[in-house]
């Protein structure tokens, strides 16, 4: 088996080529914005791949901002242009060794930007961690993708930080390390959601120290669930 980090290349040639042709037919309008994707069933029939190739495809669309979940209702075109970024960014997000790269850059990142949410939040802010929790919580009792849910959770403790540039260094990172191949997997989920209501507890308690020790725990479990799901969708 040809591969790199344990990911197929084979499967990742297929992503890029879904991806590509995808991304053709928004650049074009043919997919114009507000447009709903097909569905996953209707890719899968359309391009001749598995449905882990398809997940993976419409998941680098939504970490480009290209494509948004609405939950109940399916995936839509956002009508927003690509991000662009130099250097290690422009890695391909396909590749299991890259996504676990960029999980240790964002560690540290919101690691401190807990304990100054902690510190600094506001009740407001409270609120939209909280309401952001809950939302993620809906989406898996209602079987929805919560990519969107778990950016939401995210960049709430971001934004408590009061230092717009925790927000901006993780809109980038987060979407591109959110969950994949494996967003519908009900123990990986669980565990998720499970850690997300510790870190919001902490935060909502004002204790910076529990908070980041919450959310070392939240990423370090998160590399590793990563890493073990998506090999085992091999």
């Amino acid at each position: 088996m040809d591969t790199k980090y344990g990911m197929p290349a084979r499967r990742t040639r297929l992503s890029h080529a879904v991806t590509e042709e995808l991304q053709r037919q928004i650049s074009t309008g043919a997919l114009a914005p507000g447009a709903k994707l097909p569905t996953e069933q209707q890719m899968v029939i359309q391009f001749g791949v598995s449905r882990t190739v398809v997940r993976e495809a419409v998941s680098a669309l939504w970490a480009n901002g290209l494509v948004e979940a609405r939950q109940g209702s399916g995936v839509f075109v956002t009508g927003s242009k690509p991000h662009k970024s130099p250097g290690i960014f422009s890695e391909d997000m396909a590749s299991l060794a890259s996504a676990l790269e960029l999980f240790e850059v964002r560690m540290p990142l919101e690691i401190e930007a807990a304990g100054i949410a902690a510190m600094r939040r506001s009740v407001a802010q409270e609120l939209a961690i909280q309401s952001a929790l809950d939302h993620f919580k809906t989406s898996i009792i209602n079987n929805q993708p919560p990519l969107e849910a778990d950016l939401e959770f995210h960049m709430a403790i971001a934004e408590a930080t009061n230092n717009h540039f925790y927000a901006d260094a993780l809109i980038f990172l987060a979407r591109r390390t959110i969950a994949r191949p494996h967003t519908s997997d009900k123990d990986y989920l669980a565990a998720v959601s499970a850690e997300h209501s510790r870190i919001a507890s902490a935060i909502s308690d004002q204790n910076p120290e529990l908070a980041r020790e919450e959310m070392r725990r939240h990423l370090a479990g998160s590399i590793k669930r990563y890493r073990v799901a998506t090999l085992k969708n091999l």
